[in-house]
């Protein structure tokens, strides 16, 4: 597409025509002389031909005129088009004949003139059909022989005119817009110079705008160096607009933070930047409040984890105690009455501790203070699993009537997946504890299976006193309960099926339920993360045999070392101990022959983690098993980065710590 101007166009054609007519003029002359020659006949009617060309395609209407009486003499198609009329009809009117007579007198006047060029604007060009239209007048008068005529081309600027208009308007807009918005505006050019402020900016920095037309930005910003500044107009410029945040200096001295966005145009070369800013002062007060009160719950959820750990390691103290003792009692005393006692007790410990365990999980859930401790399951062992820990929960309900079930999918026997098993157990637990518990007659089945979404499913369900249409809707509610009477049936502090829905959505999965009231409720849940593996074959339990073993006890409390004592009796190991962390140091330097330490985390002096990590350093291949009353997983996830090589919360049960042993003791041996 052409550069060139109309300006430059029409002055190209004009000077053609005037080239033409002065060779018209010459081959006039030759053939008054009677010099006429083919080759000049020829090379006139070229010179036609291009004068032709030049105006009929012409992008202006164009009029040749006779100069004295104003007759229109020829015109091209594009003045046809313009005016709507035919040719014919043109070229029987005067150019007068195409103006309103307002007009006429000072468009006459143009042929009184003897101007050789003409530039008019201001007139209208009436067309056939009465429209006025705008146009733009260049006239130029040419002579061939003795004859004048002003060769006029006429350009229709209604277009123009509109454009113009609306541009105008734009602007008046954009002024208007720039004027009243809440953002300041300011206009700089690449000095940095402020060439123009809107109200807003005014009101914003406190100066008046005569003020601020006077300045450079460089006086106003007050949250960058000088030099820092013009740096940063400087990579505003090279960018084409930045967005950032700034501090200007108030009339007063005081500091107004903005939000500034920038932007670059160019006009004539001459470089200027637009920047809109938004006072965010009380943003900026707003957000510091914001950040002092994060900082302050942060503060507070650590002293929540510090008061959980505490309480936590406080409560299973006495618990282990009482727990571990009557499970002894239970197992060592034949007076039947006094074996029932103990048991009771012993139930009674441990359904206090189910309480607290979902109290404090609860509120470690809430506080966002979990951590997965996902590992490879074996789907089929952990079903087995919870099978027999259904059984285990009927006989202890005195519920031997009820039918317990497992039903697994077939295809599922060689599956596995990848989850947090400590977790999933708890689930299970809770749904099968309430399933026994609302359950009096029928059966309890566990099952799995996969779902058309290739979803593994797992399943619990009772044939119960199911669950009221009216009560379903607060199942999982905290603190809600289906009957919450002082006569009620069923004990419970309803806290289970909610701690049992956030467990399940940490594991990334979901949990719902079908009941029918007189029928029974099944408990539906799912777990990502399953895969198909190759037939493995089950480890066979070994009877733990550590005969003359050598083990450290690292525990403060004398009632614990008493409770492991008691437990470790019957598998005959040596037993020695240290009250507290640096005595245990101590007592590895000196006893080359151990075999192993339980170390209890929570000791005077130096606690337990502390004392693992300086025993690890010197003796790597030192099984170390942590002992804890703190329950927390950021507690256990602490514990296994200093590379302990078992963990057992409290209270000690004896089956579990003395596999535990034997299994560190077969990988040390290993």
């Amino acid at each position: 597409m052409s550069n060139k101007s109309k300006k430059q166009i029409l002055e190209e054609e004009y000077n053609a025509l005037k080239a033409l007519e002065k060779q018209i003029l010459q081959l006039d002359e030759k053939i008054l002389e009677g010099k006429t020659t083919k080759e000049a006949l020829n090379y006139l009617a070229w010179n036609e031909m291009k004068y032709r060309a030049l105006f009929e395609n012409s992008n202006d209407a164009i009029f040749l005129i006779n100069h004295k009486t104003a007759e229109i003499l020829d015109v091209n198609q594009r003045a046809c088009e313009t005016t709507l009329y035919s040719k014919e009809e043109l070229i029987n009117m005067t150019v007068l004949d195409l103006h309103a007579s307002q007009e006429q007198k000072e468009v006459s006047q143009l042929f009184d003139s003897n101007d050789s060029l003409v530039r008019l604007r201001g007139y209208n060009h009436k067309r056939k059909d009465g429209k006025l239209i705008p146009i733009e007048i260049n006239s130029s008068i040419i002579s061939i022989g003795e004859n004048l005529y002003n060769l006029s081309f006429i350009k229709d600027i209604s277009e123009e005119l509109i454009a113009n208009r609306k541009q105008k308007e734009l602007a008046e807009i954009n002024e208007q817009i720039i004027q009243t918005t809440l953002d300041g505006f300011l206009l700089l050019d690449i000095e940095g110079n402020l060439i123009e402020v809107n109200t807003s900016y005014v009101e914003i920095i406190g100066y008046s705008r005569d003020e601020l037309l006077q300045m450079n930005i460089v006086q106003l910003d007050v949250y960058h160096s000088q030099q820092q500044v013009l740096e940063l107009h400087e990579r505003i410029v090279e960018s084409r607009g930045l967005r950032f945040e700034t501090k200007h200096r108030h009339k007063t001295g005081n500091v107004v933070d903005l939000d500034v966005r920038t932007s670059v145009f160019e006009i004539e070369g001459n470089i200027y930047v637009n920047a809109f800013v938004r006072d965010i002062s009380d943003y900026k007060k707003y957000e510091s409040e914001l950040i002092a009160a994060k900082e302050k719950a942060e503060e507070s959820d650590r002293l929540k984890s510090a008061f959980l750990a505490t309480m936590s390691h406080e409560l299973r103290t006495p618990l282990n105690g009482i727990i571990g003792f009557s499970q002894i009692l239970a197992e060592s005393i034949e007076d039947i009455d006094l074996k029932e006692y103990s048991e009771i007790i012993s139930k009674s410990g441990m359904n206090l501790l189910a309480i607290i365990e979902q109290m404090f999980e609860t509120s470690i859930i809430e506080a966002g203070q979990v951590r997965l401790d996902k590992e490879e399951i074996i789907l089929p062992e952990l079903m087995e699993t919870i099978y027999h820990y259904a059984e285990e929960e009927l006989k202890d309900k005195k519920k031997d009537q009820i039918a317990c079930v497992l039903d697994m999918d077939p295809v599922l026997e060689s599956v596995q997946l990848e989850s947090d098993i400590t977790k999933l157990k708890q689930v299970f637990m809770k749904v099968i504890g309430n399933a026994v518990k609302f359950t009096e007659s029928g059966k309890v089945v566990i099952g799995a299976f996969v779902n058309k979404e290739n979803q593994l499913v797992f399943y619990v369900k009772d044939t119960g006193v199911g669950i009221p249409k009216e009560k379903e809707a607060f199942v999982f509610d905290r603190f809600r309960q289906l009957d919450n009477s002082h006569t009620r049936e069923y004990g419970g502090i309803g806290l289970g099926t909610n701690l049992c829905k956030k467990i399940i959505e940490l594991l990334n999965g979901k949990i719902w339920f079908e009941s029918e009231e007189g029928v029974g409720t099944t408990f539906f849940f799912t777990i990502p993360g399953w895969k198909e593996i190759l037939g493995k074959e089950s480890a066979v339990e070994e009877e733990p045999d550590f005969k003359q073993l050598k083990i450290l006890v690292a525990e403060d409390d004398a009632m614990n070392y008493q409770l492991i004592e008691a437990i470790l009796q019957k598998y005959n190991p040596i037993l020695i101990r240290a009250i507290n962390g640096l005595e245990a140091v101590e007592m590895v330097e000196q006893c080359h022959d151990l075999d192993m330490i339980l170390m209890d985390i929570r000791m005077p002096q130096m606690n337990g983690i502390d004392a693992a990590e300086l025993i690890k350093e010197k003796y790597p291949n030192l099984p170390i098993i942590a002992l804890t009353a703190y329950s927390l997983a950021e507690t256990k996830e602490k514990i296994m980065k200093v590379n302990f090589d078992g963990y057992l919360a409290k209270p000690v049960e004896g089956n579990k710590l003395a596999r535990l042993i034997q299994e560190s003791i077969n990988q040390g041996s290993t």
